[in-house]
């Protein structure tokens, strides 16, 4: 296996430069692709549509360069509640063969040689910080295993006889389970320290305040495309965050499950999200235990109501209107 790995010169991280001369890149090369090669035999990962792998200086500007380039859709995580350190990007050949490149950010790299570098004893001493750079760049991979079995589960050619609502929620419905999946997967591999709950209550404040925002705006300019593109944008967020928080969790030994996700229902109880996230928890089970021997879309089915439920939650009422148009009642 041997991974297209696209390394700069020199890197400034916090203030800090960091200068890889061509053996240093070499080494790197060579260790990053016997990682992969490990977790690929260790733990039945399919990798063979990774084409490339960037560790960009500028992780903003590259990429969107690179997503344009590619006639990609332009954006990663990044919103006042989060910020992403990797994305996995899916491209279409001109065979129509399927390739996939990642995205990490710099801070990742430079993990990887600590990681790389220390010894027994100081590898203990830091095992947190190791172990979140290493969940990072596993999570990816686990992107990566998930779009190969996809090929054989899914006929992405329906979505071209979909209207344009149906499309977008068997999109979300899908991306919702690749994290449930990859955050389920790297939990066994390299379980972090803090399950952070409270993130997800910290996102959907954010998102019931962004609504509200977003809803006056709509009222006032009758702008409906901004509304929704940024409302579908801050909801899938939201469901993102909530399969991730559940796929981590239902990984924990079997107490400590039970003891969390009472913490968690007890937290969300009094929300506009508490049905969700049971149900969303629930139906993303069901898809990893029949896994990877889906129906094709239909598996996705149960999703797709959670997400329009979730939708309703927020008063938020979208109804495709025929001509690729979308209506949307708040």
């Amino acid at each position: 296996m041997d991974i297209k790995i696209h390394l700069h010169d020199e890197y400034v991280i916090a203030g800090q430069r960091y200068i890889l001369d061509e053996k240093n890149k070499e080494g790197l090369r060579d260790n990053v692709n016997s990682l992969i090669e490990f977790f690929a035999k260790e733990d039945h990962l399919n990798i063979s549509m990774l084409r490339e792998i960037y560790f960009p200086n500028d992780y903003t500007n590259e990429l969107l360069t690179f997503q344009k380039e590619n006639k990609l859709i332009e954006g990663h995580t990044q919103n006042d509640v989060a910020i992403g350190f990797a994305i996995t990007l899916p491209i279409i050949t001109e065979d129509n063969e399927k390739n996939i490149v990642i995205f990490y950010r710099p801070e990742i790299l430079i993990g990887i040689i600590g990681v790389l570098m220390v010894d027994g004893n100081a590898f203990d001493e830091a095992k947190d910080e190791f172990f979140m750079v290493l969940n990072t760049l596993y999570h990816e991979f686990c992107h990566v295993n998930d779009h190969y079995h996809q090929k054989s589960m899914l006929d992405f050619s329906e979505t071209n006889q979909m209207d344009i609502l149906n499309k977008m929620v068997f999109s979300t419905s899908l991306s919702t389970w690749e994290e449930y999946y990859a955050y389920r997967m790297t939990s066994r591999r390299y379980p972090l320290p803090n399950l952070d709950k409270e993130h997800l209550m910290e996102s959907l404040e954010w998102l019931s305040k962004r609504t509200i925002e977003l809803k006056e705006k709509f009222i006032t300019d009758k702008d409906m495309d901004y509304f929704w593109v940024n409302f579908y944008n801050d909801s899938f967020y939201v469901l993102r965050t909530a399969a991730g928080l559940y796929g981590t969790t239902i990984e924990l030994p079997f107490d400590e499950c039970e003891k969390t996700m009472e913490e968690i229902n007890i937290m969300l109880q009094d929300t506009y999200f508490a049905q969700t996230f049971s149900e969303l928890g629930e139906q993303l089970t069901i898809l990893y235990d029949n896994y990877p021997n889906w129906n094709g879309f239909n598996s996705l089915l149960p999703i797709n109501k959670v997400v329009i439920n979730f939708w309703n939650s927020c008063n938020v009422y979208p109804e495709d209107i025929g001509g690729n148009r979308l209506w949307v009642g708040i």
